[in-house]
Order: C-alpha cells, then sequence, then structure tokens
C-alpha cells in the first residue's frame, strides 16, 4: 500500500474529483451512518490526502487522520496550512500500535482502505487498534469492494471504472485480487485490490472485542442522480460491488 500510494499520490489526489462512487454513494453513506458529528472526536483511517477528513471537520467534528503513506499526509497537511480547518494528521499504518498521541475517539472510518491491507492479521490487527481507542458505544464504519460474494469476476463496472484479476499474494494465496482502473478525461489511475471476503471482517471483528457488526449498502445522493446520467447509475446498481460495515464497541 505504502508503494502504491507514496508513488501515486500526487495523480490520486488531482483525480479523486472524478471518482463519483466514492463522492456521491459512498461518502454520503459514510456521513449518514455517522449522524450527527458535531462535537465528536472522529479517526480518519487511510485518510489519504484527507477529502473526508475535511468534509466531517466541515460538519464541527474534531478529526485526526493516519495514512501509512507520508506523501498522502504531506498533501493533506499542506491544504491544512492552506486552508486550517484543525485536523491533526500523523503518518502511521492501522495495523500497527498508535503512539500515544493518538487520543480516544466517538467513531472511527476508513473509506475505501481495507482492499489494501496485505494479510488477515493486518485486518485483525486493524480492528484490535480501532476498538482499543473508541469510546464505549463508539462505532468503526468501513466501505470497501467486495467482488467475488457479490458475483463480480471482473470486467467494467461502469463507464469510468474496470477490475481485472491478477495473481493472488504469496502470503495470501486463496484471496482473490484484482488490479482496479478509473478512467477521469484522459487520465488513468490504477491500483491493485485485495478481496477479502465477510467472514475476514466478521472474525476480525470478533477477535477485537466489538459487539456486532452489520452490512451496509451505498447511498446515492440527490447531487450525483443529478450530476451523473441514469445509465452511469443503472451499470453502478448493476455491479454492487461496494459494501460498508458498521461494527459498534
Amino acid at each position: 500500500m505504502k508503494i502504491q500510494f507514496d508513488t501515486l499520490a500526487e495523480k490520486y489526489a488531482r483525480l479523486d474529483e472524478g471518482h463519483y462512487v466514492k463522492r456521491f454513494a459512498i461518502i454520503p453513506a459514510v456521513l449518514e451512518m455517522l449522524g450527527d458529528v458535531r462535537g465528536k472526536q472522529i479517526l480518519d483511517v487511510g485518510c489519504g490526502y484527507g477529502l473526508v477528513s475535511r468534509i466531517l471537520a466541515e460538519r464541527l467534528a474534531g478529526v485526526v487522520g493516519i495514512d501509512c503513506s507520508p506523501e498522502m499526509i504531506r498533501l493533506a497537511q499542506a491544504e491544512e496550512k492552506r486552508k486550517p480547518r484543525i485536523i491533526d494528521y500523523y503518518n502511521l499504518k492501522a495495523e500497527e500500535e498508535f503512539p500515544e498521541q493518538v487520543p480516544m475517539f466517538d467513531d472511527a472510518i476508513a473509506v475505501l482502505v481495507m482492499n489494501y491491507i496485505r494479510t488477515q492479521e493486518d485486518v485483525n490487527s486493524v480492528f484490535r487498534n480501532i476498538h482499543q481507542h473508541l469510546m464505549p458505544g463508539g462505532k468503526f464504519i468501513g466501505f470497501q469492494n467486495h467482488f467475488i460474494e457479490q458475483g463480480f469476476e471482473g470486467g467494467r463496472a461502469s463507464s469510468d471504472r474496470s477490475y481485472s484479476r491478477i495473481p493472488c499474494l504469496p502470503e495470501t494465496p486463496t484471496i482473490p485480487r484484482f488490479k482496479f482502473e478509473r478512467r477521469v478525461g484522459e487520465e488513468v489511475f490504477s491500483a491493485e485490490l485485495q478481496d477479502w471476503p465477510k467472514a475476514v471482517y466478521q472474525e476480525a471483528s470478533r477477535k477485537a472485542g466489538f459487539r456486532n457488526l452489520t452490512w451496509h449498502n451505498t447511498m446515492i445522493s440527490p447531487e450525483g442522480r443529478g450530476a451523473l446520467s441514469p445509465e452511469y447509475w443503472k451499470d453502478y446498481a448493476k455491479h454492487n460491488i461496494f459494501l460498508g460495515f458498521e461494527a459498534t464497541k
């Protein structure tokens, strides 16, 4: 993950406005699940260049963003310096134990992050670390790709997104792996993803001590329906490969 996004950070940030599913379906679902965030302390896991962190801060949440990519954190901090929103960013891996300066949180989110975790033990570690830093009753909300269990073997998922099967990692030989490509105008962004089954998340949640884990679909915002054609969202609905979980402490 670090190699991918240190190399791709500038391009990712530049093209992310064109990630319509994230912008118009995933983020609205996350905000709906979080509810009123005013005065809450929220941890943004895999915050990247800070897009969702800034949205939450503008809704008057206290936000800490962590990401394993120094380049992503550099971009987030540069934007914070340009337009302060009182967001703290740290270059940390979510699967490694957090240092003392990372406080306790009301809720935590991970938007399109978990597919980049390389081993099942690391998935378990992410859930364990989040659990340790959540207040009682706090929620860990994550949205990620689910391919095989959703009946998607690869191919074009919409006019701007396609996925192709690639060899599994030696350390996870039974976990399907995909190369993702998103086209924005003449530019193409690509990355490699792990297709973790739901059972992996459920077991990680249980081992970490969460009381339950429930699954959620995305929700297309009215803004998104107005911004893009019905054909785009028809393709999106046909290939429902984005699912969210909500684990409660």
